[in-house]
């Protein structure tokens, strides 16, 4: 029983590891194509603005679903939802692309950036 377990085990591990390598790779292959080159620089820009998108997304799901906007908690199906989900990410992106080539962080960061270190930071690039 103890080699069968050992056997199921090591198959299990293995086996995972392969398929995760094989999409690792699989992904990293499809990414590299010259076409997707816009979408991983926007994704870039969103990582550089990231707290300033989360701040952005609070406030626009709030007013979306609670009291302070048109209050639709608990209204809306799950294709609406994705359709929501969708729409402020990709106003994320384009927000994101358009500040990240004019300015080093987005706003939110500039601001911690200069509480944490004490002194205005240079946003320009």
């Amino acid at each position: 029983n103890m080699v069968k377990l050992i056997g199921f085990f090591t198959k299990t591990i293995f086996g995972n590891i392969a398929f995760c390598m094989f999409y690792i790779s699989s992904i990293t292959l499809f990414l590299n194509k010259i076409k997707w080159n816009f979408f991983l620089h926007a994704l870039a820009a969103v990582g550089r603005t990231a707290l300033s998108n989360y701040i952005f997304q609070a406030i626009v799901c709030t007013t979306i679903f609670y009291s302070l906007g048109f209050q639709l908690f608990g209204l809306t199906n799950m294709v609406i939802n994705m359709i929501i989900v969708f729409t402020i990410f990709i106003i994320q992106m384009l927000l994101s692309v358009y500040w990240t080539n004019k300015y080093k962080f987005g706003p939110v960061e500039w601001l911690w950036r200069s509480l944490t270190y004490g002194k205005m930071q240079s946003m320009k690039k």
